[in-house]
Formats: structure tokens, sequence, C-alpha cells
């Protein structure tokens, strides 16, 4: 099922779960999909908080290619981000993992700044 979440048609939800003054549950096959161009800024902070009990991506920002991705992998949070280095034009691609991806209730903040003109951190 796909179904208008704002009533603007920006974002559609393919089968998570509402629940009452806590967000969505979202099985495997679950996803909010942006049905609009989305760009963020190279300053940004995604969070949430997940109760993740098996391996899985959280969040994905794509179009032909992945540019941010974080997934659960095993015990670890892994984090995928991939910019344009402005010095030589290069498609730069970082990595992050960060232990202690448990089932417990957990709250992540994944902050990402540009800190000059040629590098993310």
């Amino acid at each position: 099922q796909t179904t208008d979440f704002t009533g603007s048609g920006v974002i559609s939800r393919t089968d998570p779960s509402p629940t009452k003054e806590r967000g969505y549950r979202f099985s495997e096959d679950s996803s909010f999909t942006s049905d609009q161009e989305f760009l963020p800024s190279l300053t940004n902070t995604l969070i949430y908080w997940i109760r993740a009990t098996g391996n899985g991506r959280i969040a994905t920002m794509a179009d032909s290619q992945t540019h941010y991705k974080v997934d659960k992998i095993e015990g670890n949070w892994t984090l995928e981000i991939r910019y344009t280095n402005s010095s030589d034009g290069e498609y730069e691609r970082e990595y992050l993992d960060v232990q202690g991806a448990g089932g417990n209730w957990q709250k992540v903040s994944i902050k990402m700044r540009q800190d000059n003109a040629n590098t993310c951190t």
C-alpha cells in the first residue's frame, strides 16, 4: 500500500504501521519515499529513535547511485557518504562504523558537516 503521508504528494509510505504517539513501525519491506528531489545541505543531522531487531538499511539517499546510507550490520551502525571534492572534482567516499547497535531502543544522531571546501566529516 502506498499512502500520501503529507497530503501534498511529497512523501509516500509503503506499509509501515502507524503507532500512537510513537511514529511508525517498519517491517523488512516497509519504506518512506520522497516523491520529489531532496538535496540536503553539506551540514545536516539525521536523528531518529530506533529499536533495530535485525540487520538492514535504515536510511538511503540515492538517484542512479547511492550518495548516503545508514545500515545496521550485526552490532554496528555503518554510515557511508559520498561527496564531490571541489579541489579535483573526484566523487569521494567516507565510511563510519560505530559499535553498539543492539536490540534496545536507541536514539541515533548522525551529523555531517563541511569543515572546509574539500572535506566532509
